[in-house]
């Protein structure tokens, strides 16, 4: 403002001016709005806290992971292909899960067996081996995509029910991962740092606006109405990218999203 405070006054009054001349009241619309709010103010509270809340509910529900070619347009060559390759040999071909472990024959058979034996799995392909002979890969491949729900429910139940009891009696470490399981596995690294991570923001920004305007009325609203405005955006975006609304491609919500939305939003606002 002190460099172009001048250029925008201006700016206001020449606007102002045409306003005037025309016969008409610059701002009229917003300051009829506005006055109407400072008479009935429960009222206007109520109306935004409602709209904010409802769209803040879809957030609860929030799954975090990450975008495939299974999100590109319908008419993208790599949509066909994603497609194309679901349909022929099932929707987990599109990301498998590897296994890997140390090579043993009678290890890596108890393997496929339990493999086989668990629910959310289609096929397993045979043992590769290594190039020195001490490490065995499986392919795993689910019945749903990548990116649906089960997936991480599967990767779970993998590595806390399936693999440990194969462990047990073959002494053989195992281990799950692959792009798919990685992709699970920084999406539920962000969901359960996110409570601190918005602990840390909000709590630096009550900090700086007590230390500026000495109150605690200021900080507290302004660390309320942050977390009420990045619900509803987390929200909005959970009904338009993970449900599918306005016409995008379903599909959990990009593990970055939550952060940055965080990031961006909770700054001090102008008094």
């Amino acid at each position: 403002m002190a460099v172009f405070g001048d250029r925008v006054q201006r700016h206001v009054l020449r606007r102002s001016a045409r306003a005037a001349a025309a016969g008409r009241t610059e701002g009229a619309r917003r300051r009829r709005a506005a006055f109407a709010a400072q008479r009935r103010p429960l009222p206007a509270l109520l109306a935004a806290l409602v709209t904010l809340l409802a769209l803040s509910a879809p957030a609860l529900g929030m799954r975090l992971g990450f975008a495939d070619a299974g999100n590109d347009p319908k008419t993208s060559i790599s949509r066909q292909v994603y497609d194309l390759l679901a349909e022929g040999f099932g929707p987990g071909f599109n990301g498998p899960l590897i296994v890997t472990g140390q090579a043993d024959a009678a290890a890596d058979r108890q393997l496929q067996r339990a493999l086989a034996d668990t629910d959310g799995i289609a096929a397993t392909a045979p043992p590769l081996p290594s190039g020195d002979g001490t490490l065995a890969t499986v392919l795993v491949f689910p019945d749903s995509a990548p990116q649906d729900a089960g997936i991480e429910e599967l990767v779970h139940h993998l590595r806390e029910n399936v693999l440990p009891g194969v462990e047990k009696t073959t002494r053989a470490d195992f281990h799950v991962g692959g792009p798919t399981a990685a992709a699970q596995d920084f999406a539920d690294t962000v969901a359960g740092r996110l409570p601190l991570f918005v602990a840390l923001v909000v709590g630096l920004s009550a900090l700086l606006l007590t230390a500026v305007f000495r109150s605690l009325l200021i900080p507290v609203k302004a660390a309320l109405l942050n977390l009420l405005s990045i619900a509803a955006a987390l929200g909005a975006i959970t009904l338009v990218f993970q449900h599918g609304w306005l016409g995008a491609e379903p599909g959990p919500v990009g593990a970055f999203i939550s952060v940055s939305r965080y990031a961006k939003d909770s700054r001090p606002p102008a008094r």
